[in-house]
């Protein structure tokens, strides 16, 4: 009796022990059942990640990190290792992925896997994936040099940290653009009171008439500070015509808003008559027709952490990143005409939105708190 009580007790020990390590092994499947060794890889994707990674080596296979790339490529993943579960949206938010490692299964692009214990290596904070795994759910063909020690990895457009490398280089583009026009300097209005300008003529003939030869001479230079032109045109058998002859002299003020520009000669007017006519004309309207109307804000609320992006006209204007309360503004320049304001807001966790408007102003409007008159 004395005898057999050890003996039980011995028994009983080795069933506690075997049920711990049958639970350790169900928390990590592989860890007893294969010799992992850790060594460092270089994770390359050209033009986006080149890069040393932790990495999982059994002697046969080489398992990678999948929750260290992810994030290297800036893939919404969330992790649950209580439950055995990787889940999260996978290049767009429609494409959702999980990973059951207590199931054995595997979802992405509305397909499934099946996997075995072999096929992966877990630690507290990561998944290490077999190379082929990641080939088989998500389409990451790599490739490994073993002589190296490199992983390779082709470029997907489609990658969130190739979208935001691509982003970042717009906006440079765009701070070197208002960097380079506050370079940019006015070069004086140089006035001459007599200074000859330009000449041209035009010849045509026709064999089939007597009077067949036509010409036309033009003239410009500057008169009295302000540019001067005279046009005319005639034929070999009447010479200049004094009726077809034009002429004008026109004179810019600079820096008065009250009286721009002054005209004699032929002018072209304007209102209900709409013909041209000998006479004087006087305006403070611009002497480029206007390209800008006015200054609008573009404000919204977007979230915490989200980036904007505004475009006019397909062209990149400006960027930000919401405030603490998640809100976002602009002060956009609007042209005359039909103007496209588009806003791309990208999100921390991947989310993409947009939002599109379309500002009309027409050519006949003047800008706010100004006036114009033509006498």
């Amino acid at each position: 009796m004395c005898g057999k009580r050890p003996i039980s007790k011995i028994i009983a020990t080795l069933m506690i022990l075997s049920s711990i390590a049958t639970g350790l092994q169900a928390q990590f499947p592989n860890s007893s059942t294969a010799e992992f060794e850790e060594i460092i890889v270089k994770f390359e994707i050209p033009r986006l990640i080149n890069r040393d990674i932790f990495a999982q080596y059994d002697g046969r296979s080489l398992f990678l990190p999948m929750v260290d790339i992810f994030r290297l490529l800036e893939i919404n993943i969330r992790t649950d290792p209580e439950n055995g579960k990787y889940y999260g949206e996978f290049l767009s938010l429609d494409n959702k992925f999980e990973i059951d490692l207590e199931k054995g299964r595997a979802k992405c692009f509305g397909k499934s896997s099946e996997f075995g214990p072999h096929d992966y290596y877990r630690t507290d904070t990561e998944l290490f994936l077999r190379l082929e795994l990641f080939e088989r759910i998500f389409d990451m063909k790599m490739h490994f040099n073993f002589s190296q020690l490199s992983v390779y990895l082709a470029l997907s457009k489609d990658f969130p940290a190739y979208q935001k490398l691509k982003r970042n280089a717009e906006h440079k583009k765009l701070l070197a653009r208002e960097a380079s026009a506050k370079d940019i300097q006015d070069i004086p209005y140089k006035r001459e009171h007599l200074k000859a300008g330009v000449a041209d003529w035009t010849i045509t003939l026709n064999p089939l008439e007597k009077k067949g030869q036509y010409f036309g001479l033009g003239l410009g230079g500057m008169l009295f500070g302000g540019d001067v032109t005279v046009s005319g045109t005639g034929n070999s058998g009447t010479s200049f015509q004094s009726d077809q002859v034009r002429y004008k002299w026109h004179y810019v003020f600079n820096n008065n808003s009250y009286l721009t520009q002054l005209e004699m000669g032929e002018i072209n007017a304007g209102g209900a008559l709409l013909r041209r006519l000998d006479g004087i004309l006087v305006t403070n309207k611009p002497q480029v027709q206007r390209k800008y109307f006015q200054t609008v804000e573009i404000s919204g609320h977007a979230g915490q952490g989200w980036e904007v992006e505004l475009y006019v006209n397909n062209n990149l204007e400006d960027f930000a990143h919401t405030d603490e309360n998640g809100d976002y503004s602009f002060l956009t320049d609007i042209n005359y005409g039909s103007s496209r304001v588009l806003l791309k807001m990208y999100g921390p966790n991947g989310e993409i939105q947009t939002r599109e408007e379309f500002v009309r102003a027409p050519y006949n409007l003047i800008p706010k708190n100004s006036f114009e008159y033509t006498l």
